[in-house]
């Protein structure tokens, strides 16, 4: 549990974890220098399974997280998002499935989306097919990071996750994870995705550096599912190509205005259904099922 200024709901977060069906865990929380009363909620608890470490100044998700791994004991991981929380069977049903064959190397459930004040404002329901998920893998991130359980063996072995990302170290990891190992879909609501209006900020650089990671996780994701069907890879390369199109925009750099109008022109005549795409999340917004 990566937690940073989350005093309205890592007291819930923690409480769902600590009342799971299954006893024989260790709850690892990484605070990562918050400014709020999070280390006083984190404190009010006298659990000997909770393992507390935090930084000394703040450094982002991202190498927080992998700080955070390296304090892992136990050989299978669940990831609780401080500002989620679970049904009280989630670690005993996944545990369960993890443990019952070899070749599954992550576990998820369907989840069930919240607002601040815990009203439920949509669901996420997957399929239990490994090749789908693929398949819908290749274009997006598709699978919650608040319902992953996983190999610890396996995501050691994969790389575990990136140094090199922040912001979607989770969606690389899944890719990872899936490479040569199956994904279990439990069709029950385990986890409770909590969706903020203040969970990130929509500043420009913000903006920039999630699109050019999500470029970098689209293109390795089509090395990995390399062997999918033409029409499935060429939906992978929309893909980039959209999110090409959308950091030039974000960009607005009028110095290079000519470069990027010609990459622009090349983009729709390659790939002219990112146009009518971009036009529909302008209009629409952002998708809510990206994680």
């Amino acid at each position: 549990m990566n937690c940073y200024n989350v005093e309205k709901f890592i007291h819930k977060a923690i409480k769902s974890i600590l009342l799971q069906s299954y006893k024989n865990f260790e709850l690892i929380i990484f605070d990562d220098a918050s400014k709020d009363q999070t280390l006083k909620v984190i404190k009010s608890f006298k659990d000997k399974r909770i393992k507390f470490f935090k930084n000394k100044k703040h450094l982002g998700l991202g190498k927080s997280r992998i700080r955070a791994q390296k304090k892992i004991k136990g050989d299978y991981i669940a990831i609780a998002d401080a500002d989620d929380y679970n049904s009280k069977k989630r670690i005993e049903k996944q545990l369960k499935i993890l443990m019952s064959d070899k070749n599954i190397s992550m576990v998820c459930s369907w989840v069930k989306l919240v607002d601040i004040n815990n009203r439920q404002i949509g669901q996420i329901k997957l399929d239990n097919d490994t090749k789908k998920i693929k398949e819908n893998l290749v274009s997006k991130n598709i699978l919650p990071h608040a319902s992953i359980m996983y190999k610890k063996s396996i995501a050691k072995k994969v790389g575990w996750y990136s140094k090199n990302l922040e912001y979607s170290q989770d969606y690389n990891l899944s890719l990872k994870l899936l490479k040569d190992y199956k994904c279990y879909i439990i069709k029950d609501f385990l986890a409770y995705a909590r969706v903020r209006d203040d969970s990130m900020t929509a500043s420009k650089m913000l903006q920039e550096k999630r699109i050019q990671e999500q470029i970098i996780n689209l293109e390795m994701a089509k090395k990995i599912f390399n062997n999918l069907n033409k029409n499935i890879l060429r939906i992978n390369e929309r893909s980039i190509q959209l999110n090409k199109l959308k950091l030039l925009l974000i960009k607005k750099d009028y110095k290079t205005f000519f470069p990027s109008f010609i990459k622009i022109i090349n983009i729709s005549l390659f790939f002219p259904e990112v146009i009518f795409i971009g036009l529909k999340k302008l209009i629409f917004g952002r998708d809510s099922r990206l994680f």
